[in-house]
Formats: C-alpha cells, sequence, structure tokens
C-alpha cells in the first residue's frame, strides 16, 4: 500500500498535522508540542517515513516537511551542527592568514547560526540542540542568571558593533516568537527538543538527498524553490500575506497550496485564510513577520546549494533551480540583508566546489558578474566575504 506516491504524501500530510509544527501558533509551537504526546511522536514519525520513503515523497508530500522544517529552523529546535553545516561558512571560504570567516556584518545575533557560533556548539554533536538566543537544553528558563543576557537585550534593545567599529549589524530586535522561548519551562522545551533529535534530520538533509531517485529529488527542489522565492518575494515587497501568514497562522491546506503551486499568483489567500490569519497578524509585528520571512529565505538557500553540492554528479537534475534562485536574489536584492549575504557565499560555495564542470562553469561565471554588479552601499556590507571568495 505504501509504493504509491500518493499514498505516502497523504500519510506524510496526516503526521504533520498531528505533530501540531503546521497547525499551532508560531508563538504557541514549542508550549502546545511540550504537552502533547502525541504531537512529540507525529513529528518523529514525520521524518522517520520521510528518510524510509523519500523516493516515493512528491511535492505535496515535500511541502508538509519542508514547512516544518522551516518552523524548527525559526525557533532555534534543529540540531546545531545542522545550523552551522548549512548557515555557516564553507571550510573553503578561508582568508589570505588561513583564518575563516567568524562573525556577519548583516546577522543579528538572534540568528540561529550566529547563536550557535557564540554558544561554542561547533564542532560538536547533533544530540546538542540550541534555541535562536543561543540557550542549550532549556538554558532560556534561566535567563536572568546567564552571561548571555546582556547578547540578548543588545539584539532587543539596539544593534550590535562588530570588531570593525565602522561597521554596525543588522538593527533588528529579536522576533517575539524567539522571546517568548526565554520563559519556556525547561522540561517543556526539553520534551520538544529530544523529538527534534531522535529524527536525524541532519542525515536527512546533508547525506541522504544524494541517494533520492530523480524524482523525488526534484520533487523537493521545486518545494524548497517555491518557498526560497515566495520569502525573497515577500521581503522585497514587505507583504507577508503568503508564506508567512499561512505558515504562522497554521493553516495547513493553504501552506500545502502555497508552497506546491506552479503558479504564485493563482495561489493568493482566500477570504477563510486571511481570517485564519488574523489573530497572528495582530500579535506579530512587522518586524516579527519579516524576520521569519528572512529565516526561511535564508535556510532554503542554504539548503537549496548544499543539495546541488551533495549531488554534483547529477548537476542536470538539481542544477537549474538553484541557479535561477540565486540570479534572481542577485539581480534583485537592493539592500544587504541575510539573504543577500547567503546568496553571495552559496554562489561562492558552488564556485569553489563545481568551476571546473564546464556544463555549470558559464552560470557560475555570471553569478559572480552578478556579484560584482551589486551597489556600493551593499558591497561594502559583504566586502569580506566577497574578497575571500575571489582570493
Amino acid at each position: 500500500v505504501f509504493q504509491f506516491p500518493s499514498t505516502v504524501n497523504a500519510v506524510l500530510n496526516r503526521l504533520a498535522e498531528a505533530s501540531k509544527l503546521n497547525e499551532t501558533r508560531l508563538l504557541d509551537v514549542v508550549d502546545v508540542i511540550g504537552r502533547d504526546v502525541i504531537a512529540q511522536m507525529g513529528i518523529v514519525a514525520l521524518f522517520k517515513v520521510t528518510r524510509e520513503l523519500y523516493d516515493l515523497t512528491r511535492k505535496d508530500g515535500w511541502s508538509s516537511v519542508v514547512g516544518a522544517l522551516l518552523r524548527l529552523h525559526a525557533l532555534g529546535l534543529l540540531p546545531g551542527t545542522l545550523e552551522e553545516h548549512l548557515g555557516g561558512y564553507s571550510p573553503y571560504l578561508m582568508a589570505p592568514d588561513g583564518s575563516s570567516l567568524s562573525f556577519s556584518r548583516v546577522m543579528p545575533e538572534w540568528w540561529p547560526v550566529e547563536s550557535v557560533l557564540s554558544s561554542g556548539a561547533s564542532g560538536g554533536d547533533d544530540d546538542h540542540t540550541y534555541n535562536s538566543l543561543g540557550y542549550e537544553n532549556g538554558e532560556a528558563n534561566n535567563v536572568a542568571n546567564s552571561s548571555r543576557l546582556s547578547s540578548m537585550m543588545n539584539s532587543l534593545w539596539g544593534s550590535r558593533q562588530s570588531m570593525d567599529t565602522q561597521t554596525v549589524m543588522l538593527d533588528q530586535k529579536t522576533p517575539l516568537f524567539l522571546v517568548n522561548l526565554a520563559v519556556t519551562a525547561k522540561e517543556t522545551w526539553n520534551l520538544v527538543e529530544h523529538s527534534v533529535v531522535n529524527c536525524n534530520v541532519s542525515d536527512l538533509l546533508l547525506k541522504e538527498t544524494r541517494f533520492m531517485n530523480a524524482d523525488a529529488l526534484q520533487s523537493l527542489l521545486q518545494v524548497v524553490e517555491s518557498a526560497l522565492m515566495l520569502s525573497f518575494a515577500e521581503l522585497q515587497l514587505h507583504r507577508f500575506d503568503k508564506l508567512t501568514c499561512f505558515l504562522v497562522s497554521g493553516d495547513v491546506d493553504s501552506v500545502r497550496a502555497v508552497l506546491v503551486s506552479d503558479d504564485n499568483e493563482t495561489s493568493s489567500p482566500s477570504r477563510r485564510d486571511r481570517d485564519l490569519a488574523v489573530a497572528e497578524l495582530n500579535v506579530l509585528s512587522l518586524s516579527d513577520q519579516k524576520a521569519f520571512s528572512e529565516l526561511s529565505a535564508c535556510f532554503c538557500c542554504d539548503l537549496i546549494t548544499e543539495i546541488v553540492i551533495q549531488n554534483k554528479d547529477r548537476l542536470q537534475i538539481v542544477w537549474n533551480p538553484c541557479f535561477t534562485s540565486l540570479q534572481y536574489i542577485l539581480s534583485n536584492a537592493n539592500e544587504a540583508s541575510p539573504i543577500f549575504e547567503r546568496a553571495v557565499v552559496s554562489v561562492f560555495n558552488l564556485t569553489l566546489r563545481l568551476i571546473h564542470r564546464e556544463e555549470v562553469r558559464d552560470d557560475l561565471f555570471e553569478l559572480i558578474g552578478s556579484v560584482s554588479e551589486i551597489r556600493p552601499a551593499v558591497f561594502r556590507k559583504v566586502c569580506n566575504i566577497i574578497s575571500v571568495g575571489l582570493f
């Protein structure tokens, strides 16, 4: 019975509903799931079934999985080593003196990978996860006694200064859905954290895409590309009425419709969809909605790049979605934002690994050309990455 993609997709959708990841307000995800054993089992089962049957998973099923991943990422519930691998700087991007890039000029301190690096998770195992305020294993409940309180307050009430006194980090307050984690009970956080640890998400995203058949891999890429383009469009237009509202409000059918649709224009929200998002929109500020779109866009950008790198032996399947996404972002980014920085990092990571491949060499040079055409004000914010990449 499980040999048909439609059956597998239906099972994944049901498990996603049982996990409550995509149907609970982002502000309440940890509290709700931490008190619901069935939801915790649903999270484990969702990723276990995906790993066992990924060859039969198609767009409808992948949309539920990607939606769950975006919310786990936004809440800092993914393994710290996974966050560092996807959202950090490649070991290939080294300064002339052999040192690695250690800080970003546009990422806020509450960004998942920034918190992981500042918490010393680098090189650790996947059994430790960190929330997006940088606390490990439920330490957020003891935030008042934490040495990282000053770092959190800097993000809450203003921007931080980098080692370069002339460079100011992105001025963005910590989103409310992350601030709420500081008062989450330790036991509740641990229950959700342990559920995610048991999912082996890192293996699914970093290793097992190499073994997916072409149909499953293309379906995954289509969903990730759709989520990336929707998030980036929201950031450009300052309209958060598609991916963000649907994922935050918890309307599963709307999430699936937006991610699966090939034509974004035909997936505009219905009146019912908008009504479902009203309560959440009244709670989350515009900056919080923007933060979720930024987190989603960057995660999808890093993920689609990693999928290409992992599948460099079958570029004819994976290259085009990645190339068109990066080209569009670089051509339309008007400011030094997190998604722009991640796109630049992706370009150099891909170039350093694939420049010897004739079938993508011209496309890579075209992407580097797009990087060289950015405005001077934007260039200065990412010049360290560009200079190291070109070196």
